[in-house]
């Protein structure tokens, strides 16, 4: 959670049933909580925040880096050369050790304007970590936090319809559409603005 404990209704809950020597085990369980979520506030504090958070599958079952890791590297450069600030997570996070991974992704989440799914197949877009990315985000434009509609899956090689549930009434972009480049700086642009003044070459997903 981005939010203190001790301000969810869960706990909130808890606190209101439990019998005192309950209510004093969660508070101290509480307590942790949110000295790590602090922890993890101040690792993160000189974070920029993010225009664009990219989420998609590194590597497959056995290790080897997907093709959507190619991909989505074009697309980091082409919104980047926008002018927008893109989280990619293997160019973003080159010089952070993977077990401190964790606090910069959920901080990057918490401030990007948009998130991008990017993926060329179901077991990609389902894929544990993945969904844990896009459905916090998703659980921010519930709650308010992100403008509806702030969520973009792109697609390439699979068909929409296997989205995830969670995902019915978000429209898809495909990459292999020609006109892909255009529709795509078109809704990031009526999302965060425009920024910058430089001209793209097509030469991305041609």
């Amino acid at each position: 959670t981005f939010s203190n404990i001790f301000n969810e209704e869960d706990y909130k809950k808890v606190q209101k049933l439990a019998d005192e020597e309950s209510k004093e085990w969660y508070k101290v369980k509480a307590d942790q909580i949110e000295s790590i979520r602090l922890e993890l506030m101040n690792l993160t504090r000189n974070f920029d925040p993010f225009d664009i958070f990219i989420s998609y599958k590194e590597n497959d079952d056995s290790g080897s880096t997907t093709k959507d890791s190619s991909y989505v590297t074009d697309l980091y450069h082409l919104l980047t050369e926008l002018g927008y600030n893109v989280f990619l997570s293997r160019i973003t996070l080159g010089q952070i050790a993977g077990s401190k991974y964790e606090p910069y992704i959920y901080s990057a989440i918490s401030t990007a304007q948009v998130m991008i799914v990017y993926s060329t197949k179901k077991d990609y877009i389902e894929a544990t970590w993945l969904k844990n990315e896009w459905s916090r985000y998703l659980e921010l434009i519930k709650q308010g936090q992100k403008k509806k509609g702030s969520l973009i899956p792109i697609y390439n090689g699979m068909d929409p319809n296997d989205f995830p549930i969670e995902f019915s009434g978000i429209q898809g972009l495909n990459q292999n559409d020609l006109n892909f480049k255009d529709k795509l700086e078109k809704i990031v642009t009526r999302i965060i603005g425009k920024k910058g003044n430089k001209y793209v070459e097509t030469k991305y997903f041609k």
